[in-house]
């Protein structure tokens, strides 16, 4: 029996999910910005999370045109396409749903990894966000960060490849926007 049948039920409050929360993804680096360029396009065969290539020994590039990765026997596969490439500014990929399902699939609007050049007393970042962010025109309401859980995951696993790579021990820093 309901002692108090007679009060209006109370309504319970949903919180958000947490999968629709927005973070920022980053990392900050202390080295020269031409050695954090070179190690992010030069160098991503050797920082590129394996869980990530369809080989585990295959080489990635990120040029000025694309993602590819290439196997053993030199047979290419086109991953992605890249839409800006300017140093010192935004690396902006858009995967292929066919040949990167997991990146697609997490980044439909593609991934974005946009530099903040640092000086002798503050450390470069290095900042991953959803979507295409075009190069310079980063506006005070711009959507930067990653909203939801898989995308944040994803990416924080790729720039924590990258940062371990630069030398830097510390995982990368997540804030809820």
């Amino acid at each position: 029996m309901d002692l108090f049948s007679h009060q209006p039920k109370a309504e319970t409050a949903t919180l958000p999910a947490t999968e629709h929360q927005t973070h920022a993804v980053f990392a900050e680096l202390s080295l020269p910005f031409e050695e954090i360029w070179q190690g992010f396009t030069a160098y991503t065969h050797l920082w590129w999370p394996q869980q990530l290539r369809q080989e585990p020994t295959s080489h990635i590039e990120i040029s000025s045109e694309y993602l590819l990765e290439q196997n053993e026997d030199g047979e290419s596969t086109l991953l992605g396409q890249t839409v800006h490439y300017v140093p010192g500014d935004v690396v902006a990929l858009r995967f292929h749903e066919e040949t990167a399902p997991d990146l697609h699939a997490a980044f439909p609007n593609g991934l974005s990894f946009t530099f903040d050049i640092g000086d002798a007393t503050l450390p470069s970042i290095v900042e991953v966000s959803t979507g295409i962010l075009a190069p310079r025109e980063i506006s005070a309401d711009a959507e930067l960060g990653l909203a939801g859980e898989p995308a944040r995951g994803l990416a924080e696993h790729i720039l924590s490849a990258f940062a371990r790579f630069m030398g830097k021990t510390q995982a990368v820093k997540v804030e809820e926007l």
